[in-house]
């Protein structure tokens, strides 16, 4: 299976825009979120074994107080053995970049060890690109 930043290459943006329905475009963001999600999920089975489920929080399109006015597609990773702490990812579609970021504070060791991970790439606005920790 190829990893989420293949998939974001493959996506023809040009075809994405083409529509002046703003709701069309919203219906393909949401499909693509849907195929994203499961990319993602095996990018992190690659690096850790724990059981985790994600939930799509939203989709920003057209925004222009949105990182420059990018399309994202924000997500939380929880892992089953964690009550507070979570990864918020955010896939910046148009720059095929994946901004991730640990909340709160792991209390299962496999799980400190992502974290720390993790914040030990943070850039100035503390997210790390997941390239970063999967390679690409």
């Amino acid at each position: 299976m190829k990893n989420t930043y293949q998939f974001l290459q493959e996506i023809d943006k040009s075809k994405l825009y083409s529509s002046d329905n703003d709701e069309a475009i919203i219906f393909e963001l949401n499909n693509f979120a849907d195929a994203l999600k499961k990319y993602i999920l095996n990018d992190f089975d690659k690096i850790i074994i724990e059981e985790m489920t994600m939930s799509k929080l939203k989709i920003e399109y057209d925004n222009v107080d949105y990182r420059q006015s990018a399309t994202g597609i924000i997500y939380k990773l929880n892992f089953s053995k964690e009550k507070e702490f979570y990864i918020y990812i955010e896939i910046l579609i148009d720059l095929e970049r994946i901004l991730i970021c640990t909340k709160n504070f792991p209390v299962t060791d496999t799980i400190k060890a992502l974290a720390l991970k993790i914040e030990s790439k943070y850039n100035h606005d503390s997210k790390t690109d997941l390239q970063e920790i999967i390679g690409r």
